[in-house]
């Protein structure tokens, strides 16, 4: 590849967590020298699709400027841990999520 700009990097994070491989697609997006909201959304939802909620929270605090996707993938993120729980009998760790979740300070800026 000739020319890298933020489309091409994005297109290569994404393709690698996309098949499993998170750490190199982080890599990849940690040498970008530029971002946009596209770039970081799909780390945050990569991060997210694999399990690392912890991660993808990380990354969304760290994001300059969020739009509906960045916030619903947060939200879903969230959603899907409780239920996840919840459907495994696990009600207290479920409440658990739901209340780290309001701790958050992402959370308390949208009052």
């Amino acid at each position: 590849m000739n020319e890298r700009d933020v489309v091409s990097w994005t297109t290569m994070v994404a393709g690698l967590s996309k098949n499993g491989r998170v750490e190199d697609g982080r890599a990849f997006f940690d040498w970008m020298t530029v971002w946009n909201v596209v770039s970081w959304n799909a780390m945050i939802m990569d991060h997210a699709q694999n399990r690392r909620l912890d991660e993808a929270l990380e990354l969304f605090q760290r994001i300059l400027e969020r739009d509906m996707h960045s916030w619903n993938t947060m939200i879903t993120t969230w959603t899907a841990r409780m239920t996840e729980y919840v459907q495994h009998g696990l009600s207290e760790e479920a409440l658990n999520v739901f209340n780290k979740m309001l701790a958050t300070d992402w959370v308390k800026t949208q009052h």
